[in-house]
């Protein structure tokens, strides 16, 4: 069977990660916390790679 990825958004503060978490977890798969991905790639936030040149990193980079 093939496995999808499944990515939440929203605004800060309104429980995307412990959402996230919550369903990696029952569904046995990896949880990704995209800040802290670009955070140790890249040593910067994703709203400071968004006011440079985040969206043409992030293209690039298909995260």
């Amino acid at each position: 069977m093939k496995r999808s990825n499944l990515l939440i958004t929203g605004l800060m503060g309104t429980g995307k990660t412990t959402l996230g978490k919550l369903v990696a977890l029952k569904l046995n798969r990896k949880f990704v916390d995209t800040d802290e991905y670009l955070v140790c790639k890249y040593g910067s936030a994703s709203d400071i790679l968004n006011q440079t040149n985040g969206d043409e990193l992030c293209t690039r980079q298909k995260i």
